[in-house]
């Protein structure tokens, strides 16, 4: 069971006391943010690179909303 404490404060989302698992899911979705920006800026971005990106983001949103109990 995950000691993770999620919370809504002000209308976003806090995570804290994370336990390694859920740390690790974080860290992806921050890093799939990162390398997803990093290509859409890109005006070379081809089909295929769009909607592999928009799956890994779609995952990592998943993920978190998974961690915070919304799936």
């Amino acid at each position: 069971m995950s000691l993770t404490k999620v919370e809504m404060i002000g209308g976003a989302v806090w995570i804290s006391d994370l336990d390694p698992e859920d740390a690790a899911l974080i860290r992806n979705a921050s890093a799939v943010l990162d390398h997803a920006r990093a290509l859409l800026r890109s005006p070379e971005l081809s089909a295929h690179e769009a909607r592999f990106t928009a799956r890994a983001l779609a995952d990592a949103l998943y993920d978190v909303l998974v961690l915070n109990g919304q799936r």
